[in-house]
Order: structure tokens, then sequence, then C-alpha cells
């Protein structure tokens, strides 16, 4: 008996906890976590146009070498060597020691092999010369430069972790491709094959969004559309903004804010009164900063709050908010939990900060919201595989120990510790949600 009531009450606190994180996958779309278009992964942001490089298998000039004859005291004994090198051809000549041509011994092609008398006469004073133009490996980086890419032997071997580019439209990339490139990490003579860089600061934000006309585009800026393409690396798929095929701007991007104006999922601007809220109708844009529009100089970030049951705006004026405020060969990182942006160098790696800033809240109030609703998760979790999961998946009986209350709680406590360390934002983000 005691047993139902205790199941009962953990469901009861399941259901409960359930409706108070419904902003769970609102927030994972703020962050795009586990966004996917047509099974591959989804670029949003900034960084999301791949820079190009690319490598090419290319020849060098000629070198030689010389190869030793054995002695042999049978004038009919043959020695015999083969072009092994990473060439297309070899050619031998017959010299003395003292470099004395003596005769021509062939050109052959890689792989194929010579026969020579073996030395019966002058004994150790015969050699072949072998003369052959070996291919490399060069690697044209995104900057436009070329260097050579040395290994322990001639060959033309990718190095390992290159990012290969196995299929994809090349027109619209930055750096440099090759349009003959094949996929392949060995290259034959004169083969080339693209790769990705790195992933770079486009210059302005693109959102992954859904039009009602068009389907699923990215959105840039003040409405910019353009069609998605996906990119196949060796490490995955993407979905990117295809910057060859714009389609009709429209007036703004779902989410962006104009002063008191929010665009809305038919890509215009709502300047009606703000709406009701509650914790099951977050305000549009809440809980995270954007660019405030109304702003022609970008340097305001707005977010709305559910204050009393009303959407309420916030503004934080900073130095910047999009790029269009950095100075030429700068870009505009703008933290999203307090509305702070800084103009960074292209190449720099801007500095997420593990817990947003609550502006006006005690360091310690902000942490225990945050534990508080990290803890609720974790009873979830653990409440759905302990007690209810069991009942129609025997294998997770395993887990049975815990069901003793103070294992649970042990256990409760150290999954809400892992999902701080891990999932510090979302956390922090859902409790100012959860916990008023």
């Amino acid at each position: 008996m005691m047993k139902f009531i205790f199941i009962a009450l953990m469901l009861g606190i399941i259901i409960f906890a359930g409706t108070q994180l419904i902003g769970v996958a609102h927030i994972a779309s703020i962050f795009g976590l586990g966004e996917t278009y047509q099974g591959c992964s989804v670029k949003t942001g900034m960084s999301v146009i791949p820079l190009m490089g690319y490598y090419q298998c290319e020849q060098l000039g000629e070198t030689c070498d010389y190869i030793d004859i054995p002695d042999s005291w049978n004038p009919l004994d043959k020695f015999s060597t083969c072009c092994n090198v990473y060439a297309t051809a070899c050619e031998y000549t017959l010299v003395r020691t003292d470099g004395t041509i003596l005769a021509s011994a062939g050109t052959v092609n890689r792989g194929e092999c010579v026969e020579v008398y073996k030395d019966d006469l002058i004994r150790g004073q015969r050699q072949l010369k072998r003369c052959f133009s070996p291919y490399t490996l060069y690697n044209y980086a995104p900057s436009g430069g070329r260097s050579r890419v040395y290994q322990t032997q001639f060959t033309c071997s990718i190095p390992y972790g290159t990012d290969l580019l196995k299929s994809t439209v090349l027109s619209f990339f930055d750096g440099v491709s090759s349009s003959t490139a094949k996929y392949s990490r060995t290259l034959d003579f004169d083969e080339s094959t693209n790769y990705v860089d790195k992933w770079v600061y486009a210059p302005i934000e693109y959102n992954f969004v859904t039009h009602p006309t068009y389907g699923n585009v990215y959105c840039s800026g003040d409405g910019y559309l353009h069609k998605v393409t996906i990119i196949q690396l060796e490490s995955g798929c993407y979905a990117i903004p295809n910057l060859n095929e714009a389609l009709p701007k429209q007036s703004c991007c779902p989410g962006s804010i104009s002063a008191n104006c929010i665009c809305n999922k038919d890509f215009k601007f709502d300047c009606t009164a703000p709406p009701q809220c509650d914790l099951l109708n977050p305000c549009p844009g809440s809980n995270y900063y954007v660019i405030d529009y109304s702003d022609p100089n970008r340097k305001t970030a707005i977010k709305y709050e559910c204050i009393d049951g009303k959407c309420v705006s916030k503004k934080v004026i900073s130095e910047c908010t999009s790029n269009e405020a950095c100075p030429t060969g700068t870009v505009c990182y703008l933290d999203p939990s307090t509305g702070i942006g800084k103009c960074q160098g292209s190449g720099e790696v801007p500095t997420v900060p593990r817990v947003p800033t609550v502006i006006g809240e005690a360091g310690w109030i902000k942490w225990l919201k945050m534990f508080i609703t990290a803890f609720l998760v974790s009873i979830v979790i653990l409440g759905l595989l302990v007690y209810i999961l069991p009942l129609f998946l025997p294998m997770l009986n395993v887990l049975k120990p815990l069901k003793n209350m103070k294992m649970f709680l042990l256990a409760t406590l150290l999954l809400s510790l892992l999902l701080l360390a891990i999932f510090a934002i979302p956390i922090a983000q859902l409790a100012e949600m959860v916990i008023k």
C-alpha cells in the first residue's frame, strides 16, 4: 500500500514538474540544441559559413638516386629493380661509380621493373642511376597561400584530422577551392580534394526558420531570406544558408524586436499591446537579449520579461549588438544573457559565460534558483527511470537500489550538480521562467 502511495506521489510530482518545464523546448530552440534538417545539423548564429581550402597532388622537379649492382662470377646472372617511387615513371642509366655513363637501361612506368647483368668483370664499380619526378602534397590554405606538406616519404595522403568535403555546391564558400576536386584521403597524380578549415563569422546573424510560403529558410538582419543548402563533410552533414540563392526580402525575422514591436511567425512586426503571458505562454523573445532593430546604431539589445502577466521590455546599451556597429575587420559578439555586446577580431573565439548574469539580483539567489530548478529536473528524470519506466522496461530494474530514499536523494543531488556543470546556461534561463 505504501509503495503504491509513493509511486502515485512521484507520478504527481512528475506531472506537476512537467507543466513547469514546458519552456525547455523553447530554451532548446534558443540555443539550437539538437535541431536538425533532413537529418543534418543546423548551423545558426554568425558562424555558419565554412572557410575552404584544398590539397593537391603535384609534381616536383627531377631527382636522382643510385642503386648498387651486386657482384657475381656468373655472367648470366641478372639484377632486377622496380620503379616503386611516387612518380609516373623512372629513367635508368648504367654508370660507373666515378660517374661515367655506360649505357641506358630504359624508362619504365611506376610499378614496372628493369633488368641488367650483375657486375662480373669490374667488381663493385657499376650502379644504376634512377631519375624520376616525384609527386607530393601541397596545401592551398584559405588565405590563398601554398605550402608543401612534408611527409616521411613521397606520397599524397591527406593529414589526419582534416575535415574533408564530400559533396556540395562550392560557389559561395569563403577561402579557396578546387572545382575538379574529388573526395579521397589518398590522392593520385594531379588530383585534389577540398576541405573545411573552420567555420567563420558571417557579416550578420542567420536564423533557421519556417516561412509560410518558402518553407525552411535562413533569415538574417532585417528580413533577408536565403535557401538552405546541405554541406556533406567527413564530420557529418550541415544545413547552412545558400548565399547565392536569395528569396524575396521580408519585413523582419521572427523573434526580432524593434522598439515595442515583435516580429511574428508571418515575418511581420506586431506593434499591438504586449501580450498576456504565463509559464505556459512565455513572452516572444523572452529570457534572452536580441538586437533592437529600432536603434539604427545597432548598440541596443532588448528582451521581454513576464511581469504580472504582461510582457515588459528591458533594454541594454553597450558597444554593439551586430557587426554593423563594429570597426572593419571585427565582429560583434552579443551575450544573450546580459545584452552586452563587444567588438572582437574575426579570428578570436568569443568567451561564452558559463552562467548568465542576472542584473540586480544577488549571486546566491541566482545560484539557489538554478539549483532548485536542476533538482526539480533531476527528480523528473530519476522518477521516470526508477519508478515509472521499469513497469514497462524490466531492464531498468537494475536501478532498484535507488528506491531507497537516501540513495534516491543522493542520486538526485549528484545529477543536479552534473546538470549545472554541463547545462548551466539553459538551467539559468529555465530558472527565470519556473521560479519568480
